[in-house]
């Protein structure tokens, strides 16, 4: 096919890839969230410039036939924090798409080669999806996913820039530094696993036999004594822990004593705000905006996430001017 019939194909498909990358995304994401998978970066997509594609057509002297047939056209990129996580993303990916073609680029390499790989899917929706009238233009369209950890991540981005393929490629003096990187990456991915397991381990400890508090214990408390459908998607311990040792509360059992005195009134006024909510919203819809954020939550008649009722426990305690006047003085 000439390359200005390519184009007038590329011009013409260009809005549905870019629909087909927001919908593998947004399903991704939501499987993502049900896993409790935190991500180094958020999910990235691109689809590839048209000057791209008639450069690799040149250089590799391919002849598409039509769009499709390039298979890297519309791309998807997910960087993981943990490599545990990399398997469980293989099953979200394998069990709700159609899967083309999937590889681990390591396999790729010899023993004289660098690298630190990735795993690569091509992708498509499936058949029953086709039923769906708005995904109906995304039939038999093609996405590539590349999954990777963070520090799979840095090294193909330096190893790009370096452009070091092969050992006998590289300067020697050279030679060493490159090989610690490589291997100093995969410790990364080593050591941040031996945090989780620790993590996981120390989570088995009964929380009757800690005192000290730290970002994992005052989880833990909070977990067992305020609501679980106040609980925010994304609590921040840490501002938590720093506000309450500027009230001098240190360990478990000044906390639970705390909450134990405060709880009550701390969710008698999430409820006044909830119903406060609510009925400005109902006398004029222009409150549903500045209510947002927070409309699903009000909606299950909560509105305020474990820092927010801690913040309030705290009031009920110090007093609300004092506690108000300490949070404003964070740096955070």
């Amino acid at each position: 096919m000439e390359f200005h019939d390519l184009k007038k194909q590329y011009e013409l498909e260009f809005s549905n890839y870019n629909t087909l990358c927001k919908e593998v995304i947004r399903h991704l994401e939501v499987l993502f969230n049900e896993k409790s998978i935190k991500l180094a970066v958020p999910i990235h997509f691109r689809i590839k410039e048209w000057e791209s594609i008639t450069d690799k057509c040149q250089r590799y002297s391919l002849q598409p036939s039509k769009i499709g047939e390039i298979n890297d056209l519309a791309g998807i990129r997910i960087v993981t924090l943990f490599k545990s996580d990399i398997s469980i993303i293989q099953e979200i990916i394998n069990s709700t798409f159609t899967v083309l073609r999937e590889e681990d680029t390591a396999n790729r390499l010899s023993e004289d080669q660098f690298g630190y790989g990735s795993i690569h899917y091509e992708i498509t929706l499936p058949e029953s999806w086709d039923e769906i009238p708005a995904l109906k233009t995304l039939k038999g369209k093609n996405v590539e996913i590349q999954l990777r950890t963070a520090s799979q991540h840095a090294w193909a981005a330096a190893s790009h820039i370096l452009n070091y393929k092969k050992e006998s490629h590289v300067p020697q003096p050279v030679r060493r530094t490159i090989n610690r990187v490589s291997a100093l990456l995969e410790t990364v991915d080593l050591e941040f696993e031996r945090v989780l397991q620790e993590r996981k381990e120390f989570d088995q400890i009964p929380i009757e036999e800690q005192d000290t508090l730290n970002t994992d214990t005052l989880r833990k408390v909070l977990d067992k004594m305020l609501p679980a459908e106040n609980k925010g998607d994304d609590e921040d311990y840490s501002i938590m822990l720093d506000e309450l040792i500027k009230f001098g509360i240190t360990n478990v059992g000044r906390l639970e004593s705390l909450i134990n005195n405060h709880l009550s009134k701390a969710l008698e006024k999430d409820k006044r705000t909830v119903n406060d909510a609510q009925n400005q919203i109902e006398r004029n819809k222009n409150y549903e905006a500045i209510y947002k954020s927070d409309l699903e939550r009000i909606s299950k008649g909560v509105f305020y996430i474990h820092m927010g009722l801690l913040r309030e426990i705290l009031k009920q305690e110090f007093g609300e001017e004092i506690v108000d006047n300490e949070i404003m003085k964070s740096p955070r």
